[in-house]
C-alpha cells in the first residue's frame, strides 16, 4: 500500500498489521474510527487535517512522518519509534504516548493537555507554543528540547530551567 492517498475518506474498525504504509497519505477530512495500525512502517506518511480520536499506533514506525491540524484527542502512539516526525497544530488532548521515541520531532502548536508522554525520547524535539498543561513527562527525555512560548507552564511543571546569566527574583 506503499504511496497510496487517502483523501476525504472514511475508515472504520480496519487493522493495519506490520505493513509497510511508506509515503501513505490520510489527507483533506479524512476520519479514521477505531482504526489500528500495529507493527507498521509509516515512515514519511502524512495525516493533515484528519480526524483520527482514539487510533492505536502500536510499535510503528513513524520516521519522517507529518500529522498536521489533525484531530487525535485520545489516541494512542504505544512504543512508537518517530525520529523527526511533524506533529504541528494538532489536538492530542489525552493522548498516550508512552514511550514514544520522537527525537528531533516536533509537537509545534500542538494541545497536549493532559497527554501522557512518561518515558518519552523527546531529545532535540521542538514543543514550540505547544500547551502541555497536565501533561506527564515522568522520565521523559528532554535534553535540548525547546519549549518556547510556553515557558509559564514549563516551569510550572518543573521540567524548564533557564539561566541567562541575569539578575534572580528576589536577589539570589
Amino acid at each position: 500500500m506503499s504511496e497510496t492517498h487517502f483523501v476525504q475518506s472514511s475508515l472504520e474498525n480496519v487493522v493495519f498489521e506490520e505493513g509497510d504504509l511508506t509515503n501513505i497519505r490520510f489527507n483533506y477530512h479524512s476520519e479514521l474510527r477505531g482504526v489500528t495500525f500495529r507493527g507498521a512502517i509509516l515512515d514519511k506518511a502524512s495525516f493533515n487535517n484528519a480526524a483520527m480520536a482514539g487510533t492505536l499506533f502500536d510499535r510503528c514506525r513513524l520516521a519522517g512522518t507529518n500529522i498536521e491540524e489533525s484531530e487525535l484527542p485520545g489516541s494512542r502512539l504505544v512504543a512508537c519509534r518517530a525520529p523527526g516526525a511533524m506533529i504541528r497544530k494538532s489536538d492530542l488532548r489525552g493522548a498516550y504516548l508512552v514511550a514514544l521515541d520522537i527525537q528531533g520531532g516536533s509537537f509545534r502548536r500542538s494541545d497536549l493537555g493532559g497527554a501522557d508522554l512518561s518515558h518519552a525520547n523527546c531529545y532535540a524535539a521542538e514543543f514550540y507554543k505547544a500547551a502541555l498543561a497536565d501533561t506527564d513527562l515522568t522520565g521523559a527525555n528532554l535534553r535540548l528540547t525547546l519549549l518556547e512560548g510556553r515557558e509559564e507552564t514549563a516551569r510550572r511543571e518543573g521540567f524548564l530551567r533557564r539561566d541567562n546569566g541575569g539578575p534572580r527574583p528576589g536577589g539570589a
